[in-house]
C-alpha cells in the first residue's frame, strides 16, 4: 500500500452515490483514507503484480482495512494489511451498552447517525471467537445484523455466546425484507429511516433467552419473519 492520503472529491462521490454517504466529523474519527493498493502473486522467488487500485482504508487496530472501489465481485472487495492477523474491532467496547453492527459501513453509518456506542468485528457475521465474549461481561448488548439469512443466523450465534456474560442480549429486527438492496443498518437509513425508527427498534428489541432459543427448543432465533419498512 501506498499513496496514502485523504479521501478525493471523486471517492466521496463514489460514497455518497453508493449509498455510503458520512459526515467529515464520522470519516475524521475513524481515521478512513485513500490509498494505492498493489496486488502480487509469488511464482518461484519473483513477484508478479496482479493489479493496482485505489482503495478507501479503515484502520482496525493492528491492520488497515482496503475497500477496493472497482471490483465488482462484493466477495473480493476487502483486503486486509499486513495479513496473517487475527479479525479486529472498530468501535467503542468501553461503555455498559453496545450496538453490534454487521461489518464496516454499517458502523460507521451508526456511528454517522449519532448511535457512537456502535462497534463491529472484521470477521464477517458467521465469525465468534470465544476470547471475544468476556469482553461482554456485564453489558447490554443490541445485535444489529442483516436481515438476510447469514446475518441472522449470525446474530443468533453471537447471542448464545453473549448470553451467559452479558447483562442482556436483544436482536434488534430490521424492518426490511433482507433483499440484496434492502437488509442492513445502511439501506434502513437510505430507505428512509430516521434516528428516531432506530430508537424505537432498540426500545422494542426482543430479549434473547437461552431458555427460549437453544437447540430443539423452537423458535428458532434465525427464522423470524421480517417486517418491512413502511414509507
Amino acid at each position: 500500500m501506498h499513496g496514502t492520503g485523504p479521501l478525493r472529491p471523486t471517492t466521496l462521490a463514489w460514497m455518497n452515490q453508493s449509498g455510503k454517504v458520512c459526515r467529515p466529523g464520522t470519516l475524521a474519527s475513524f481515521g478512513i483514507g485513500e490509498a494505492w493498493l498493489t496486488c502480487y502473486r509469488r511464482e518461484a522467488k519473483r513477484r508478479r503484480s496482479l493489479w493496482t487500485e485505489r482503495v478507501i482504508t479503515i484502520p482496525a487496530g493492528a491492520v488497515s482495512r482496503c475497500y477496493r472501489l472497482e471490483e465488482a465481485s462484493k466477495a473480493d472487495r476487502w483486503r486486509v494489511l499486513p495479513t496473517g492477523l487475527h479479525p479486529q474491532w472498530i468501535g467503542d467496547l468501553t461503555g455498559p451498552d453496545v450496538v453490534l453492527c454487521e461489518g464496516e459501513w454499517d458502523l460507521m453509518t451508526a456511528f454517522d447517525h449519532g448511535f457512537t456506542w456502535a462497534a463491529t468485528h472484521t470477521a464477517g457475521a458467521g465469525t465468534w471467537l470465544p476470547q471475544w465474549t468476556p469482553t461482554f461481561a456485564g453489558k447490554h448488548v443490541w445485535i444489529c445484523y442483516d436481515r438476510d439469512p447469514p446475518g441472522m443466523r449470525g446474530a443468533a450465534r453471537v447471542a448464545r455466546a453473549l448470553w451467559p456474560v452479558a447483562a442482556t442480549v436483544r436482536i434488534v429486527d430490521l424492518p426490511l425484507p433482507g433483499t440484496s438492496d434492502a437488509k442492513d443498518l445502511s439501506d434502513f437509513f437510505r430507505l428512509g429511516g430516521t434516528e428516531h425508527g432506530f430508537e424505537h427498534l432498540i426500545r422494542g428489541a426482543r430479549r434473547y433467552a437461552g431458555s427460549v432459543y437453544s437447540p430443539g427448543r423452537g423458535p428458532r432465533l434465525s427464522a423470524r419473519r421480517a417486517h418491512l419498512l413502511r414509507a
